[in-house]
Formats: structure tokens, sequence, C-alpha cells
């Protein structure tokens, strides 16, 4: 595989975590609106795994660059 192609691939990953990220909020609300606290915590996690995806990818990004 070339890395111009795992290039794309990342990036399409990027703009698909951001997709989610946006449903996630879109659905439930930002965290410090939430009422129920169980719920609260759900999309409070999940928005922390996605931004861990995003920290991934980009270090991923950065070691294919060079």
């Amino acid at each position: 595989m070339n890395f111009e192609r795992l290039e794309g691939i990342i990036e399409r990953l990027q703009a698909e975590r951001e997709r989610i990220r946006s449903q996630v909020i879109a659905i439930a609300g930002k965290p410090d609106t939430i009422q129920n606290e169980t719920l609260k915590h759900q999309i409070t996690v999940a928005l922390w795994h996605l931004q861990e995806q995003r920290g991934l990818l980009n270090l991923l990004l950065r070691e294919v660059a060079e």
C-alpha cells in the first residue's frame, strides 16, 4: 500500500470521527447540558474516546508523512 493511499484512508477516518462526534452531540446534547447523570457520563466517555481516536490518527498521519 502506498503512502498516499494510506494518507487518504486516515483522512477519511478523521472525517468519519468528526461526523460521529457531531451525531452524538446532536442526539444527546453537550455533556454540560444533559440532566441525566448516566447519560451525561456515557456521552462524556464517548466523546473522550473520539478524542483519543483523533490523537491516534494524527500520530499515524505524522508517521506516514515522515
